[in-house]
């Protein structure tokens, strides 16, 4: 995406500068985690909505 876009902060100028390339394995694996985080989120979810549950998620591993 290029060009002018406005948001309610006024308009902005979209330049490309330039584009990275993965290799096929890199592509399949970042493809394959973002595949299972959204399983995983549509999960938790139906869970959520089913038992009426929190769910906390502890990011300081």
């Amino acid at each position: 995406m290029q060009g002018f876009i406005k948001t309610p902060f006024g308009f902005h100028i979209i330049m490309k500068t330039q584009e990275e390339s993965l290799s096929y394995n890199n592509a399949k694996d970042r493809i394959k985690s973002i595949l299972e985080k959204q399983k995983t989120d549509a999960y938790l979810q139906a869970l959520k909505d089913k038992y009426g549950a929190e769910v906390i998620v502890n990011e300081n591993k």
